[in-house]
């Protein structure tokens, strides 16, 4: 019992710093776009980090370094941020996405629940393919985009996956959903929690969401996870993030099989109570 209430201290103060921070450090990206006249461009190594600020919003986009010299079309990913938590947070997670072929894009928006933000985002970056002088021109596949997020921001992409059916497939991250939201849902998702998530408790939250949504979907649970490791080990959640997106936005079934009953995550050792549905 005491070592469950010192790991709930631990992550009470995690998330307040957090939030302490989410602020300062958007508006310290804010002040590094303005200073490039709205547009910063950071090469990562295999990734580039486009940060751009227009009509008052920060938005964030990754994307693979050989897309500058491909005319591949891309399939998008727009990611939304937990309570309170800032873009920079997420860096990390969303190289590793973007390594694996996606064009990521993310906005500083730290209350993302309702949906808009990450709507607004996939209307954002959908804007440059068609605009002569962005390196995405020509180059963005409106028909392959996936959505997802963590915590609040798990909660956004199930409402954004509802309200907009141009988002092909949804990776929910210890998300905070209500039941009479996710029964709504029709749309392909990954729903991932934590054993040790003591904020989105899966019980309470993850897993009644799986059990009333109607799409194709898998559950599992993370052990020995928590709720702040998407952006303190994000390499946990990477691999089966990318071939779930993989498996419903490029049409690689040999990911999807992954997902399947007696497939691979079903026999992860790294994972616990999984179930699959619908597909």
């Amino acid at each position: 019992m005491k070592k469950t209430r010192k790991i709930l201290c631990l992550l009470l103060c995690v998330m307040l710093v957090c939030m302490t921070l989410a602020g300062s450090l958007t508006a310290m990206a804010v002040d590094a776009s303005v200073e490039v006249q709205g547009t910063g461009y950071v090469d990562l190594g295999n990734v580039i980090q486009l940060t751009e600020y227009s009509d008052g919003v920060l938005h964030l986009i990754y994307y693979p370094k050989w897309m500058e010299t491909s005319q591949v079309q891309m399939p998008i990913l727009v990611f939304a941020n937990g309570t309170g938590c800032a873009p920079v947070l997420y860096i990390s997670f969303l190289m590793q996405m973007a390594e694996q072929g996606f064009v990521v894009v993310e906005s500083s928006n730290i209350m993302s629940g309702d949906g808009q933000d990450q709507i607004a985002c996939l209307d954002y970056i959908l804007t440059k393919n068609t605009d002569p002088s962005s390196v995405f021109c020509g180059k963005l596949d409106a028909n392959r985009v996936g959505t997802f997020g963590h915590s609040q921001g798990g909660r956004g992409s199930v409402n954004a996956a509802i309200s907009d059916p141009r988002f092909k497939a949804v990776i929910y991250i210890a998300g905070s959903s209500y039941v009479w939201e996710t029964q709504n849902l029709t749309t392909p998702t990954l729903f991932l929690s934590a054993r040790t998530d003591f904020f989105v408790f899966s019980p309470v939250w993850v897993r009644p969401n799986y059990e009333v949504c109607s799409a194709p979907a898998v559950y599992a649970n993370m052990i020995g996870g928590y709720h702040t490791k998407a952006f303190l080990k994000p390499s946990t959640y990477n691999y089966y993030c990318t071939e779930w997106f993989k498996a419903w936005l490029n049409g690689d079934q040999e990911a999807l099989n992954r997902f399947r009953p007696g497939g691979q995550m079903s026999q992860d050792p790294g994972w616990e109570d999984f179930a699959s549905k619908n597909f």
